[in-house]
């Protein structure tokens, strides 16, 4: 029962949010592609998602929905005099608009709280954090009872050849800051999304945000990671090989003028 209240009370303080957020100062909409990045031209680029704001003085509620307007996600931030964040609430939705986790972390008092929930509605996980380390952890079945800890699954990250080392120094030697960016004093940082197969191999490479980057800089960043010539140590999971994909950041920085 409990939970059933806690669960509605979240409901009911985000339609409280949805109703103050009338007054707001600012309010905007975007399109947000698969990646959630914000895109502009949909003739270009696929929509999957958008994404509305409302901005008050004090605070900035953000909510991003499915094309057929089934809410996904939802972040209240509150700001300080100075514009600082404070505090920040997030909101994660399932196909039937039920939460199914609620995250609230304090800037000031450097503390996590984030609760899970089960699709009936009752309370999965309970954890707490400060300043980066955890201090409880609980979790429930899906009666309600108090149960241990889900088993962790033995599991390896991928390396890349050399390690980060090896990366950071193939890209130190290949990458090339293209000219007309250049000229143009034009930087930013372009974040990759590719598979990385059960052998360690690239596969697939895209641009996760296109219209936010100079689009040499995009293309150079694509050209870079596709002409990666080595293989990275596969990502494992109990002992065997598995795919998995990856986003990797490429950082050109802003040139002097």
């Amino acid at each position: 029962m409990i939970c059933f209240i806690f669960r509605s009370f979240i409901f009911s303080f985000l339609t409280l949010c949805l109703v103050l957020s009338l007054d707001a100062q600012t309010q905007e909409f975007s399109y947000l592609n698969r990646f959630q990045f914000p895109i502009s031209d949909t003739t270009k680029y696929q929509a999957k998602y958008y994404q509305q704001s409302f901005e008050n003085q004090d605070s900035l509620v953000a909510g991003i929905y499915t094309l057929d307007h089934s809410i996904y996600s939802k972040k209240i931030v509150y700001f300080d005099e100075e514009k600082e964040e404070t505090l920040l609430k997030t909101f994660i939705y399932d196909s039937l608009g039920n939460v199914t986790s609620y995250r609230e972390k304090d800037f000031v008092l450097a503390y996590e709280f984030e609760i899970g929930f089960y699709p009936n509605g009752l309370v999965k996980s309970r954890r707490v954090s400060k300043s980066g380390e955890e201090e409880k952890a609980e979790f429930f079945d899906e009666k309600g009872k108090p149960t241990a800890p889900p088993a962790a699954l033995e599991g390896v990250m991928p390396i890349p050849y050399g390690g980060m080392v090896g990366w950071n120094n193939y890209l130190a030697k290949n990458l090339e800051f293209p000219l007309n960016a250049l000229y143009r004093g034009k930087g930013g940082t372009v974040y990759i999304y590719f598979w990385l197969d059960k052998e360690g191999n690239i596969v697939n490479p895209e641009i996760m945000n296109p219209e936010q980057v100079y689009p040499s800089l995009a293309q150079e960043a694509l050209r870079v990671v596709r002409d990666y010539p080595h293989q990275w140590t596969p990502a494992q999971k109990d002992g065997e090989n598995i795919s998995i994909a990856m986003r990797m950041p490429i950082r050109f920085g802003t040139p002097e003028r």
